[in-house]
């Protein structure tokens, strides 16, 4: 069985409409986040019960 390729991006310190592709938001240009988006699984409806900017060593290591 072929294993999937997955790949998690987690921005730092960006609000829920803080790439172009959501709401419209015409003043942003993020074409490789929307890029992303397109060809991949966005999360409209995602909740944070911690939105805090995590140290990266804890993301890396659990």
């Amino acid at each position: 069985m072929k294993r999937p390729n997955i790949l998690i991006v987690m921005t730092d310190q960006q609000f829920a409409d803080g790439m172009s592709c959501v709401m419209g938001r015409e003043c942003l240009h993020t074409p490789h986040m929307d890029a992303l988006a397109e060809s991949g699984v966005r999360f409209t409806r995602a909740y944070s019960p911690n939105p805090l900017c995590m140290l990266k060593h804890v993301v890396a290591e659990g």
